[in-house]
């Protein structure tokens, strides 16, 4: 929907300007208050949910915090180029279509990530790193 594209390219441009505290707590139900991780339609705890727009920070979460885009249709191939931003630490599971997953944790120091499908690269600070399906690879910078 229209709603939902115009506060997509709005989050976008705040994550991109390292604004993502702005995005990820202005219209976010907290989860400290009622375990969601999704945006409210308005209601303070009975909301509506299944709105195009309630799993946006999800998505970012995803994308541009943890890193993980497809390169190639299907996501056969994958990059994972974490960003903490103004975080001390981020730590994630992103599905990937058709089975598998790929968790990313990230402090000021390290990066380690697990994935359980072949194709993916690391990409951490100007190198390249073929990540090993199955095991934790973690990379100190």
């Amino acid at each position: 929907t229209s709603l939902f594209l115009f506060a997509f390219f709005g989050a976008l441009s705040l994550c991109s300007i390292g604004e993502e505290n702005t995005v990820l707590s202005s219209p976010m139900v907290s989860s400290k208050e009622t375990s969601l991780t999704v945006l409210s339609s308005g209601m303070k705890y009975g909301c509506s949910l299944c709105h195009a727009w309630g799993g946006g920070p999800i998505y970012l979460l995803g994308r541009y915090c943890l890193g993980v885009y497809p390169t190639s249709v299907g996501y056969e191939t994958y990059a994972v180029e974490p960003n903490r931003g103004t975080y001390k630490h981020i730590d994630g599971k992103v599905p990937l279509p058709e089975g598998g997953e790929v968790t990313v944790k990230m402090d000021g120091h390290t990066c380690t990530v697990t994935t359980t499908r072949a194709g993916g690269t690391l990409l951490l600070k100007g190198k390249e790193y073929a990540i090993p399906v199955g095991e934790a690879f973690t990379v100190e910078y």
